[in-house]
């Protein structure tokens, strides 16, 4: 509870005070365990946006896994190595997070076959614009640095 409040001043203080704008910010899903304070990442966009076959549909229409990976090469100057992540958003609309639930798991998984490390693959859903999907590299600090 301490952590999520923190968050939420943090994001605050980044919108309000530093003018970051909202859509740029994110709340983790899960918070750790035994960690009070905060953790702020930049996040890049890869410059690739996915969008589902239909309404209803867990398959991307206009991206393939190589596209994903030849994109997150050029971002990152290389692969993602052991410190480097790939963060996967699928956006929502009102009363469909179940169905974003199973395109993130969806993508995640298409992903990992094209030869993308699932142990470097991160996602989350958002609400926002539906039949969406939007990819960002960051990278994960050592345990040891916290």
């Amino acid at each position: 509870m301490i952590a999520m409040g923190r968050g939420i001043q943090a994001l605050a203080v980044l919108t309000g005070l530093y003018s970051v704008p909202a859509e740029r910010c994110r709340q983790a899903a899960a918070l750790g365990e035994g960690f009070a304070g905060i953790e702020v990442r930049a996040m890049t966009n890869i410059g690739l946006e996915g969008f589902f076959k239909d309404g209803r549909s867990v398959e991307l229409e206009n991206c393939t896994a190589k596209d994903v990976a030849s994109a997150v090469s050029e971002c990152s100057m290389g692969v993602l190595d052991s410190q480097k992540r790939l963060y996967v958003e699928v956006r929502y609309a009102a009363a469909a997070s179940r169905l974003a639930s199973r395109r993130l798991t969806a993508v995640l998984k298409f992903l990992s076959a094209g030869g993308l490390p699932r142990r470097r693959l991160r996602g989350q859903i958002r609400a926002g614009q539906e039949n969406k999907v939007e990819f960002y590299i960051f990278e994960e600090f050592p345990e040891s640095d916290l």
